[in-house]
């Protein structure tokens, strides 16, 4: 009886025993996945970061397709206005100055 007694104790301390290191092995896979997943949150971060920076440069690279065809086209319209206005402006000009000087287009006396 006193023998199964300490073959119980002996057994309780080996139990003991391999429940302070299940209980250390937990305590240190609890630490592993508390700084696996802060190193996650932060490289998910970064990562996040990588991405905003890329688009930005993305966007801001040159100019727009669209926005050099409008300027491109506005700028013909108006060059072609002022043609047109210059051409009118000259003939304008050259009437009113042989109207004053009495002479045609042509250079001829008007009487």
């Amino acid at each position: 009886m006193v023998k199964d007694i300490e073959e119980m104790k002996l057994k309780v301390d080996a139990l003991e025993s391999n429940l302070k290191q299940a209980d250390s092995t937990i305590l240190k896979l609890m630490e592993e996945w508390s700084i696996s997943s802060k190193h996650r949150q932060s490289l998910q971060h970064e990562l996040a970061e990588l991405r905003t920076k890329k688009i930005v440069k993305e966007v801001h690279i040159g100019f727009p397709l669209l926005y050099v065809c409008i300027v491109a086209f506005i700028n013909i319209v108006i060059g072609y206005c002022v043609h047109l206005t210059a051409g009118f402006g000259c003939r304008y000009i050259i009437s009113i100055k042989c109207a004053v000087e009495h002479i045609d287009e042509e250079g001829k006396e008007i009487s």
